[in-house]
């Protein structure tokens, strides 16, 4: 029995709540994942898990052990990773959770370049809008927009987070360019549930912040499919720049209401603050600085569009490397 590999599956079956979702985070199979707990019981002479068919369980034994495994392994990782900082060559598996539409239209490329680079590297990539505990889910770092309340994580600013309202041409022509955020009552709304659950839009305006409501035509949690629906005239939509702009220059979309400054912050790259970062997060963190630093390429050709009244937010932490501490819009 290697009784490291049985530790590593006994504390993520806990933390997954299922042998299924710890067979997907480990990159193996259910079957394996059970015959190492089977193992590590029969080793130890004492039940671990209640193994319920809705969601595991731990014995007041397994409890215990997993309170002791849990710093014991963060405890290994930590040697490997001192020990790893020390080569020169990036190795072994870099676990990475990121937004969806940020990874498909910019982040793939620059991973498989990382990966032809560095034959020893192994990339885990997670896409996902919904974001990861990375406590929990064993990834190594994740690639976030704006600010997020969580004071266990460190933040390594990458590049600036705008957004823009934005509307197709043929929506402006039949329902009328609002002029004013209080005109926006009047107005379809395109929302991105995770950020509008309320059909509330979070404005500045000469320095003031507001909510205006937008009438709710679709709610989503993916940007692409809203930016789909703008571009279709069904609504007004809050979309990043690394979207909206080819539609921008081509003039498919048009900005609406451009002097409103829209809380954004920053592209980042967050990894747990008490872990020190490995050679293989920071060969990935000076890759998407040297391609999205200081100015992001899908910002670059619509800076007349950036040119508003700067936020509140968008004048703190200008230091790259800060840690997370109030909720900002993704």
């Amino acid at each position: 029995m290697n009784r490291l590999l049985s530790f590593e599956s006994f504390v993520v079956s806990v933390d997954a709540g299922s042998l299924s979702a710890a067979a997907e985070r480990l990159g193996t199979t259910k079957s394996n994942v059970s015959r190492r707990i089977a193992e590590l019981e029969a080793h130890l002479g004492v039940r671990l898990l209640n193994r319920n068919p809705r969601k595991l369980s731990t014995t007041p034994a397994g409890m215990e052990l997993y309170q002791q495994l849990v710093s014991l392994l963060e405890g290994v990782k930590e040697i490997e990773e001192r020990v790893g900082a020390q080569g020169t060559t990036p190795r072994g598996v870099l676990r990475i959770a990121a937004p969806m539409s940020f990874t498909t239209l910019y982040l793939k490329s620059l991973v498989v370049g990382l990966m032809k680079e560095h034959p020893d590297l192994i990339i885990e990539l997670d896409c996902d809008d919904r974001l990861s505990d990375l406590q929990t889910q064993g990834h190594d770092c994740a690639i976030r927009f704006g600010r997020l309340r969580d004071s266990s994580l460190i933040a390594r600013k990458i590049a600036p987070n705008h957004h823009l309202i934005c509307a197709s041409p043929a929506y402006l022509a039949r329902k009328g360019k609002p002029l004013t955020p209080e005109d926006l009552k009047n107005h379809d709304g395109l929302h991105y549930s995770s950020r509008e659950p309320h059909g509330m839009w979070h404005l500045e305006v000469n320095g003031q912040k507001g909510a205006y409501r937008v009438n709710g035509r679709m709610r989503c949690n993916n940007g692409e499919v809203l930016q789909a629906a703008a571009l279709d005239g069904l609504g007004l939509a809050i979309l990043p720049t690394f979207m909206a702009a080819p539609y921008l220059r081509s003039g498919a979309l048009r900005v609406v209401l451009p002097d409103c400054a829209l809380p954004g912050g920053s592209l980042s790259v967050v990894y747990v603050k008490d872990r020190q970062p490995s050679l293989k997060l920071r060969v990935l963190i000076d890759a998407m600085l040297a391609a999205y630093h200081p100015i992001p390429p899908w910002d670059v050709d619509i800076a007349e569009l950036l040119s508003r009244p700067a936020s509140a937010t968008s004048r703190k932490d200008t230091a790259l490397e800060v840690e997370l501490g109030q909720d900002e819009a993704v």
